[in-house]
This record gives structure tokens, C-alpha cells and sequence, in this order.
């Protein structure tokens, strides 16, 4: 029973050292987009395919990594792109907060 307790939090620290921030936005019907382009602080623009909710769902959404984002204040322009017709700009700001250090996690016998 102890090493299966063991196991299991082995197994539940992991899954949750893996997770990563990401930017999502509410579903919209499957077609909308084709691409989604994403300016993040100024920089040059990104363009990500937007993904489908799931096997039973069509629906389509932004789902984009920022697990490479720096700790701070940041700006987003975020624009749905059909074709070559973009659509008006969505602007909004976030900030990454630093990420505290786990504490009283270890193993006893």
C-alpha cells in the first residue's frame, strides 16, 4: 500500500510539473477562421491554425502555448484571418507571475 501511495504522488507530481499557461479563446462555429494571427508585445506577428474543440464538438479555438513567456506585463493583439480578410484587432494585457518554488513536498519513510 506505501509504495502504491508513492507511485501515485510520483505520478500526480509529475502530470502537474508539465503544465503549461496557455491562451484560449470561447469556441466559434468550425469555418470562421482559418488562421489566427497573434502579436505578442510589438513583436513580428504569429499565425496559428486554430484548433477543433473535439471528435463530437466541430467547433474551433485559439489554443496557443505561452509557456516561453517571460515573467511581466505583456500586451496581445489577437485578429481571426478568413482567407486574406483579417478581422478587427482584439487587444488585451496580461501578466505572468513569478512561479514560487514547491515547499514541503518529500518523501518519508
Amino acid at each position: 500500500m506505501k509504495k502504491l501511495l508513492i507511485v501515485l504522488a510520483m505520478v500526480l507530481m509529475a502530470s502537474t510539473s508539465y503544465a503549461a499557461p496557455f491562451l484560449v479563446c470561447d469556441p466559434v462555429a468550425a469555418g470562421t477562421w482559418d488562421q489566427i494571427e497573434i502579436v505578442m508585445d510589438g513583436a513580428a506577428p504569429i499565425r496559428v491554425t486554430p484548433v477543433v474543440m473535439s471528435p463530437t464538438d466541430p467547433r474551433i479555438r485559439l489554443h496557443y502555448d505561452l509557456n516561453a513567456v517571460s515573467v511581466g506585463n505583456h500586451s496581445v493583439v489577437l485578429r481571426g484571418i478568413k482567407g486574406v480578410w483579417p478581422s478587427p484587432p482584439t487587444p488585451f494585457s496580461f501578466a505572468r507571475p513569478a512561479v514560487a518554488s514547491p515547499t514541503g513536498i518529500g518523501l518519508a519513510e
